[in-house]
């Protein structure tokens, strides 16, 4: 499973300033302002409508950094690595984090993640993540959780040598307590890895859709969770929900990003009530207004 940005020229008083393009090549946008991102899975169903246009209305919204998904034989939507990054570029967006597929990773073929590692370099982002652990490699016991953890620090050795920040990024799996175990997947993997070789993305969603807490989490391991994915929860579905709609309380969580070292985090939905285009608006809306200056 693979998962997982757009500011146009029109906005440019909103914050972001392109720097130095011509000769067919844009250069990377400086970004003034608050920070913030859209995990551009959030669109894979509109992708197929026309990226460049799609990547020039979302960038109108306000969004300033883009986390990728769907980096498949050698490309991005059928872009090259370069081909994409320019479309960003010249929207005046910049990708600092990216998902990339790790289940073959896991499964011992670490070409695979070195090959991620040189895309993710082209566009020039700083944190590699892998995004999922497809459901027949996921452990059934502590030795396996520990075989996991031990690729994990593999992965993060791999991507340090590339220059890079490798990230797990979990979902509500991860955080189910393994009898067996008498532990979870999630509690293993933050205990068994270097936190300089492995930071966490905390989709924060799946942390309260797991009953976890995402504040008490980041007391435990503070500083471990430089990127986070923002969606709410539909107090009666229990789905995706525009942010402030919801039942998690992002104010209170937004107190702690010291705390958890958020340096990025991304506007992600996984499902809608209204059109994706619809919700990413009134999220980034939600945002400015309450959770950002």
């Amino acid at each position: 499973m693979l998962r997982r940005t757009f500011i146009a020229q029109s906005t440019l008083a909103a914050g972001a300033v392109l720097v130095n393009t011509g000769c067919g090549t844009a250069s990377k946008p400086e970004i003034k302002g608050p920070a913030i991102g859209l995990q551009l899975y959030t669109l894979r169903d509109e992708i197929p409508k026309g990226l460049e246009p799609l990547i020039e209305k979302v960038s109108s919204f306000g969004y300033t950094h883009i986390e990728t998904y769907g980096f498949e034989e050698g490309l991005f939507f059928k872009k090259t690595p370069k081909e994409f990054r320019n479309i960003l570029y010249k929207n005046n967006l910049v990708t600092p984090s990216g998902h990339y597929d790790g289940n073959g990773l896991l499964k011992g073929n670490d070409d695979v993640w070195k090959k991620a590692c040189e895309a993710a370099n082209t566009l020039e982002q700083e944190y590699i993540i892998m995004p999922y652990i497809d459901e027949p490699l996921r452990p059934k016991d502590k030795e396996g959780m520990i075989k996991i953890a031990k690729r994990l620090n593999d992965a993060g050795k791999i991507s340090k040598e590339a220059g890079l920040q490798f990230g797990y990024h979990n979902h509500d799996f991860e955080l189910k307590y393994n009898a067996a175990a008498q532990t979870s997947l999630y509690q293993v993997m933050l205990e068994e890895t270097d936190p300089e070789l492995v930071k966490m993305e905390m989709d924060i969603y799946w942390i309260y859709f797991a009953e976890g807490d995402a504040v008490t989490i980041f007391f435990q391991h503070p500083k471990r969770f430089p990127l986070w994915h923002v969606k709410d929860m539909n107090p009666m579905t229990r789905k995706n929900i525009d942010i402030g709609k919801g039942t998690i309380d992002y104010k209170s969580i937004f107190k702690y990003k010291a705390e958890s070292g958020m340096k990025y985090f991304f506007i992600e939905q996984e499902n809608y009530d209204i059109s994706p285009l619809d919700s990413i608006e009134k999220s980034i809306a939600y945002v400015k207004k309450e959770l950002v200056s």
